[in-house]
């Protein structure tokens, strides 16, 4: 009788959810089913101390936030979760803007379409 060799487990097997200290601990915060680094935008694939706790010691050991501990930790960590949000919010609307643009012009072609008895009509 043959062994079959144990197939690899898989994250979404695995269950993992973000810990909300790791937060303060590794300034990382959930995306999805990953982490995204505050400090420098990275996204860490696996939801795991040990990766958090290892990014952030090997990249941030020396940054200005890394002596921080207590209140000035947890403003620092707010400021940084502030201007992500803040930054992504701009790339929102900026989409937006370039979602609306593109709509406004497929209605424009197909407006000039209709108009000039051509057949093809677009649709965004």
């Amino acid at each position: 009788m043959s062994v079959l060799p144990k197939k690899a487990r898989t994250v979404q097997e695995e269950n993992r959810s973000f810990n909300e200290k790791w937060e303060e601990d590794y300034f990382v915060t959930p995306t999805k089913d990953k982490m995204l680094c505050l400090l420098c935008d990275l996204t860490i694939a696996t939801l795991k101390n040990a990766t958090a706790k290892r990014h952030y010691e090997n990249i941030h050991k020396d940054h200005k936030y890394a002596k921080l501990e207590g209140e000035a930790r947890k403003n620092a960590l707010a400021k940084q979760k502030s201007q992500k949000s803040k930054q992504q919010q701009t790339f929102s609307i900026v989409q937006e803007h370039g979602n609306r643009a593109i709509e406004a012009t497929y209605k424009l072609l197909s407006f000039l379409a209709k108009e000039e008895n051509h057949i093809v009509i677009l649709k965004p």
